[in-house]
């Protein structure tokens, strides 16, 4: 029989941190987040855990890739919408100054042993990045290997 999950609600508080309730109980880390609702360890459950440590990381700076089909098809897009010869300067935020990520790499939260990994959108870059849970504190994140067009 499955694990359910309790009530989760994912916000930030007055200063802007990253909060993220499990019933009643505020959690701050991995290790809290899975003693109150160890369910989110079910592989049923991984793309919720993935969003809800990527939350308590970073709030919304990123959003979870869950389809990473969709996400190569939209990067694309606004890839090749921007004028490639457009000259980059401070401030302008284009694709082009990253350039095309390996999108074979990037995959739906999975896991890896006992390794959490799951890849995650900048949401003011745009660009992809990858993040990883390999203790009880919070993901890692390292860009996606990108090249040149």
């Amino acid at each position: 029989m499955a694990l359910t999950l309790p009530k989760i609600s994912m916000s930030v508080d007055a200063q802007n941190v990253p909060v993220v309730v499990i019933d009643d109980v505020l959690v701050t880390s991995a290790k809290e987040l899975l003693a109150s609702a160890p369910a989110l360890q079910e592989l049923e459950y991984v793309r919720v855990y993935a969003n809800i440590l990527n939350h308590l990381a970073h709030g919304y700076e990123y959003e979870l890739i869950i389809d990473p089909a969709a996400f190569q098809m939209q990067y694309t897009k606004e890839y090749e919408a921007e004028d490639e010869n457009e000259q980059s300067v401070p401030g302008l935020i284009r694709l082009h100054n990253y350039g095309v990520p390996s999108f074979k790499e990037i995959k739906s939260p999975f896991y890896e042993g006992d390794i959490l990994i799951f890849y995650v959108r900048h949401n003011y870059l745009g660009v992809p990045y990858k993040a990883t849970l390999n203790s009880d504190a919070l993901p890692t994140y390292l860009p996606v290997a990108m090249y040149q067009d």
